[in-house]
């Protein structure tokens, strides 16, 4: 993945040409992520486009990012077991996870009613592939399930 940019004149008209082409990641800064193909088109087309430079680790990498809560919406603790499962499935699947020690703090309003959430973050850092965005679809489906009072508490 390349790093590129558009003149401000011209902003609109790049991501135009490349939706339906190519995969590309769009930042607030104006910076875009293209695969290397993208800059033929953009040329041939006579868009101008800056290089800004081959994408870091941390751009061409995605991260999936699980926000899960120590507790219930009925306060008592979710289960050691249910995170464990949940770290091993994704070790299985993707050979490594990454789970924050720290406790993630979270406050939200909800029809005029005040909620408090304490999380635990992982995460891992896999291509961005039609499988594994499937899969995260389909994993926060199961966890949205796993994690709510209907079956424990």
């Amino acid at each position: 993945m390349i790093s590129i940019r558009f003149p401000i004149w011209r902003e609109a008209e790049g991501p135009g040409l490349l939706t339906g082409r190519f995969s590309f990641t769009t930042y607030r800064t104006g910076e875009l992520l293209v695969p290397q193909a993208a800059l033929g088109e953009l040329a041939m087309a006579g868009i101008p486009f800056f290089v800004e430079g081959p994408a870091t680790y941390g751009q061409a990498v995605p991260r999936y990012e699980l926000l899960l809560p120590l507790r219930f919406n009925d306060g008592t603790a979710v289960p050691d077991e249910l995170f464990a499962d949940t770290w091993l499935e994704l070790e299985q699947c993707f050979g490594a996870l990454s789970v924050e020690s720290q406790h993630i703090r979270g406050q939200w309003t909800h029809e005029g009613h005040s909620y408090r959430d304490h999380l635990v973050r992982a995460f891992v850092d896999i291509p961005d592939t039609e499988e594994n965005r499937e899969f995260f679809i389909g994993f926060k489906e199961r966890l949205l399930d796993v994690f709510s009072n209907s079956r424990f508490g």
